[in-house]
């Protein structure tokens, strides 16, 4: 029996079978797309001709205003009444820190040196990771490193330069718990909450954003919190939180028997424009007076 016949038979019709197959599959994709591509055009049409009607009608107006921003110390203020400043939250830019860069090559300021040495003691003193002269240690190996490497402008870059036997410490600095509170055994702070690495930096400090851990540092604890209490007296008078003047600093430190002058160029009060760059949000916890740090 000759089945060369029903053999070519069953190609034919599976080839015609296939076509027809792939033909529909292309068409059904074809026509997704112009369905596609038509909602599209229908959508750019209709509110093309919305803001057409909106431009007529309201002549001038915004149609999509943007809500007054303002910061989370202020929601808090006028939700509690009762007052928050913003030194005392966690801070999502880098003005709010030291600025390490000044401790590098020509720009080294014995007095930033001074003031890292005191915060880097106030974060660290009261943590698992403290042991003798743990932070003059870690100060004095990132300003080796600074000195080498001026331009570095992250910590996590830093961990590069590191021998091998400091790895362990430093990874710890660097990554830092998800919850902590500074002075009470805790968990602790990341360098990168309360430093910062710019080498394009103008000043160590801004004031007008400087947490008050880091105004602790670089005055005392006493005139930080005289600075907490005058600028809560302008809240109290504004319901506004306004960072003290330069010229309202120096009187406040004469009364106090210090001089703005004996800090140099530690300090810009100048305002500028806030850079966000970290990777985590912060959170206050009022009642445990926790801080934690989530992941975006």
């Amino acid at each position: 029996m000759n089945i060369l016949p029903l053999v070519s038979a069953f190609i034919v019709l599976f080839a015609l079978g296939f076509y027809t197959l792939f033909h529909q599959f292309r068409a059904t994709v074809q026509e997704k797309v112009h369905y596609t591509e038509s909602i599209e055009i229908q959508r750019i049409a209709a509110a093309a001709s919305k803001a057409e009607i909106y431009k007529t009608l309201y002549k001038g107006k915004d149609p999509y205003p943007k809500k007054k921003s303002t910061s989370d110390a202020d929601k808090a203020d006028k939700e509690t009444g009762e007052y928050k400043s913003p030194r005392e939250t966690f801070q999502l830019f880098e003005e709010s820190k030291l600025n390490l860069s000044f401790l590098a090559g020509e720009k080294r300021d014995p007095l930033v040196e001074s003031v890292a040495l005191n915060l880097l003691t106030r974060l660290y003193e009261f943590t698992d990771l403290h042991t003798p002269n743990m932070e003059a240690d870690c100060l004095k190996k990132i300003i080796g490193i600074l000195n080498e490497h001026p331009t570095l402008d992250s910590f996590e870059k830093m961990l590069g330069y590191l021998p091998e036997e400091d790895l362990p410490l430093f990874y710890k600095l660097i990554k830092g718990t998800n919850i902590y509170t500074v002075g009470e055994f805790i968990g602790f702070p990341a360098l990168g909450d309360f430093f910062t690495l710019n080498p394009d930096g103008k000043k160590p400090i801004f004031f007008n954003y400087a947490s008050m851990h880091l105004l602790s540092a670089a005055f005392s604890e006493r005139i930080a919190q005289n600075i907490y209490a005058k600028e809560k007296e302008k809240w109290e008078e504004k319901k506004l939180n306004i960072p003290l003047r330069k010229k309202d600093l120096a009187t406040l430190l004469e009364s106090l028997h210090d001089n703005l002058q004996n800090y140099g160029d530690l300090f810009t009060h100048s305002n500028t424009k806030k850079t966000k760059t970290e990777a985590f949000y912060r959170v206050d916890n009022p009642s445990s007076r926790l801080q934690l740090r989530i992941q975006k």
